[in-house]
């Protein structure tokens, strides 16, 4: 067994990567996505509605969803693709504050790299 990756619920589908050791599992109609090779979740879909069928792009940096109220989205789920999304997005590093709100007790760090300005 190369890895065991475990839900709570039946699982009702699971998608392949073909670009990375990566799979998508649907599990009570919520979106898993797994590093397979080392048992690792990567992401959870998070509001999505209850998920019918996914399907990753062909680059895998996109997960498409298709959900019972009728609902299809794309979505990004590398963590390194969302935080350059944000950053693109903020225009800003998040507040300790805010870090604590959306990443809770990890420890606080700049999560853009913006330049400096070097006033003469």
């Amino acid at each position: 067994m190369l890895a065991q990756l475990l839900h709570d619920d039946d699982i009702s589908r699971v998608r392949f990567s073909v670009t990375t050791p990566t799979l998508a599992a649907l599990s009570a109609g919520r979106a898993y996505i797994w590093d397979y090779s080392a048992g690792v979740l990567l992401s959870e879909l998070d509001d999505a509605g209850y998920v019918r069928d996914l399907q990753f792009s062909r680059d895998g940096r996109y997960v498409l969803t298709g959900s019972s109220d009728g609902t299809a989205a794309i979505w990004l789920w590398r963590n390194e693709d969302l935080r350059a999304e944000a950053c693109k997005r903020l225009k800003r590093d998040l507040t300790p504050t805010e870090w604590q709100q959306y990443f809770g007790k990890l420890p606080y760090h700049a999560t853009c790299a913006f330049p400096t300005s070097n006033p003469r």
